[in-house]
This record gives structure tokens, C-alpha cells and sequence, in this order.
């Protein structure tokens, strides 16, 4: 029989911190799972999902930490026209660098200086969606063809896979 301090690996008993045992009690094990898949596959992969957060629907593709810092970055580098263009041109770059030192490169095998430690998938903070829609009682609060959202994984109620339409 497996105590509760504990975890059933392949038949080895696995033993969890306080820190693993409380993460597990905050965040939904399977959504890590599916955050720990998008972030393996370095951007070549991105899943459907639709996730409940606070009585809101938030419907997107599930894709990497990178993929979110690098569409910011084009985001803020886009925004404002000719206005503060050197401003927002610095600001990009330092969104990127956070990224690019967050998440290492988008696609392919890191460089060797970019090669770091896979996280363990309970200290993943955040999940990042790409093509977000905002639902509210069933109406389209974020609209269009949707937009780059980020979120904390412990604020998630439920998910589905599939996007609402």
C-alpha cells in the first residue's frame, strides 16, 4: 500500500516533497502534462484546448512559453506607429530576452549555451495559449481571430479539450 507522502512509479514507490505534494494539490496534474507535451515538442506542436478560470472561458491553442514572449515582443514592437518607436523598439527587445532566457529558442535543438535544466513540471507557473477567445456567460468577450493569453495554472478550474466556437 502507498502512503500519502508518497507516489507509485512503475511499481517503485516514489517519495514527494512538501513542496510536490502541495503543487499537486494546487494545479490540475493534467494540465501540467499537456503544458510539459506543448514545451518537449518546442513549438511543433499546439493542442486545442478551452480552459474555465474564474467563471470565464478562455479557448485557444496550448502552446510554448517562447512561442507567448516572442508574439509579445512582435505585439509591442507593432504598437503605437511612428510614436516612441525607439521606446517600444528597446521594450520588444528586453520581452524577448526575458523569453529567450525563460524558454531558450522557439524550434529545433537549443544552442549549447541555451541548454538548461528541464524544469520539474510541478514548479510550471503559468500556461500560455495562442489564438485566445475570452467567453463570459456565452458571449464573446475576446473575440476575432483571438489573441496571445497567459495565465496562472493554479487559477485554472477545469479544462476541455477542443476550442469553443
Amino acid at each position: 500500500m502507498t502512503s500519502p507522502d508518497s507516489n507509485q512509479d512503475n511499481g517503485v514507490d516514489v517519495q514527494l516533497t512538501d513542496f510536490e505534494r502541495g503543487e499537486l494539490a494546487r494545479k490540475d496534474w493534467l494540465l501540467l502534462e499537456l503544458i510539459e507535451i506543448v514545451e518537449v515538442a518546442r513549438g511543433s506542436l499546439v493542442l486545442p484546448v478551452t480552459l474555465t478560470v474564474g467563471g470565464l472561458q478562455i479557448s485557444g491553442g496550448l502552446t510554448t512559453g517562447r512561442r507567448y514572449f516572442d508574439a509579445l515582443a512582435a505585439q509591442i514592437q507593432g504598437a503605437g506607429g511612428n510614436a516612441g518607436a525607439s521606446l517600444l523598439a528597446t521594450l520588444a527587445t528586453q520581452v524577448d530576452n526575458l523569453g529567450k532566457e525563460a524558454y531558450g529558442r522557439v524550434d529545433g535543438a537549443p544552442e549549447a549555451d541555451e541548454v538548461k535544466p528541464r524544469p520539474n513540471v510541478l514548479q510550471r507557473t503559468f500556461v500560455h495559449l495562442q489564438d485566445a477567445r475570452v467567453f463570459v456567460s456565452g458571449s464573446t468577450v475576446q473575440g476575432g481571430t483571438g489573441t496571445m493569453w497567459r495565465g496562472k495554472i493554479a487559477s485554472v478550474d477545469g479544462l476541455f479539450f477542443g476550442q469553443t466556437m
